[in-house]
């Protein structure tokens, strides 16, 4: 609908401008001129008929003598570079030399007495004269008619072409941007992927890793001496050639605080390692502190647990010792 009012908009101009046809014919339109012309050449069918027309005038004019500066120019570069064009400007030459050869000489007027002659007025007398060439020349003129029609034709068709393939290749562009879009998508989701791959893998590998049980397993009560044997006053650990972990419990009598601390020391009061942020455990002797302790950390000789509290205003506070004696098997 835009380009149907477009076209009767031009229509209207264009009729009542030669000047614009002419400038068209001679390639001295603006780009936004040519669209129009265009437009309204493929939308118009008087179109053709006045741009025969325009044309026809720009060869009169050229074999008059009356085309001069840059219009003389444009019409051998650009105007003449059709072939139906110079095919009309050869036929129209041919047919002037006819007329001209055929008017008597009695019709010629000087123009200085009774004025310039019209080469209209010459080329009816001569036609009324001699209708053989009226004949001919009307076949002629439709023939260049037709042929200027089906090269307007085929320029049309030619433009319609064009315009399927700049769509289609714009399309075509779409889609390889689409394409190249879930390619990157899809490389990123490989990636991420095989980042997963990998932790699921390291936490197969850490599950898959055998874990240490205790070796030996001591429960203790705080300041109370368990005898192992006779020449013993403290409960006793036997260690075994090659220890890994053994396991203490050690029994709350009461359970006040909700983080402990617990501290192995030797007979010397010092202290070998420790275990912080424990919390208790329920046994089958009640509360307890549960621990681990490296094997290769004790040698034989006298040890203690010193078992802490953390309070509310963070400060430990002593529970509870818990005494014990490593010997060898």
């Amino acid at each position: 609908m835009v380009e149907r009012s477009g076209a009767t908009r031009l229509v209207e101009i264009m009729g009542m401008d030669d000047i614009a046809l002419r400038r068209y014919l001679l390639g001295d339109a603006s780009f936004s001129e040519q669209e129009e012309i265009d437009l309204w050449l493929m939308s118009s069918e008087e179109a053709y008929d006045q741009l025969e027309a325009a044309e026809d005038d720009l060869i009169d004019e050229f074999l008059g003598g009356r085309l001069e500066g840059r219009d003389l120019t444009q019409f051998n570069d650009h105007f003449l570079v059709a072939p139906e064009r110079q095919r009309k400007l050869q036929f129209s030459r041919s047919f002037r030399r006819a007329v001209d050869a055929a008017t008597p000489q009695s019709v010629l007027v000087d123009t200085s007495t009774r004025g310039a002659s019209t080469f209209g007025a010459r080329l009816l007398d001569t036609l009324r004269y001699r209708p053989v060439l009226a004949y001919a020349g009307t076949v002629l003129i439709l023939l260049m008619f037709m042929g200027g029609s089906w090269s307007l034709v085929r320029v049309v068709q030619l433009q319609q072409t064009l315009r399927s393939t700049t769509v289609q290749l714009v399309d075509t562009g779409r889609e390889r941007d689409g394409l190249k879009r879930q390619l990157n998508e899809t490389q990123t989701a490989a990636r991420t992927l095989e980042v997963q791959l990998q932790e699921l893998q390291s936490s197969v590998t850490v599950a898959a890793k055998p874990v240490q049980l205790p070796s030996l397993a001591l429960s203790l009560m705080p300041g109370t001496v368990r005898s192992a044997g006779p020449q013993s006053g403290v409960q006793t650990l036997t260690l075994p050639r090659n220890p890994s972990l053994i396991e203490f419990s050690l029994t709350l009598l009461d359970d006040d605080f909700t983080l402990y601390r617990v501290s192995l020391v030797d007979s010397e009061r010092r202290e070998i390692l420790s275990h912080n942020r424990l919390t208790s455990s329920t046994t089958a002797s009640g509360k307890a502190i549960v621990l681990t302790i490296p094997g290769q950390s004790l040698a034989p000789g006298d040890y203690s647990l010193v078992l802490s509290g953390t309070s509310d205003n963070g400060s430990p506070e002593t529970v509870g010792r818990y005494d014990f004696r490593a010997v060898r098997q």
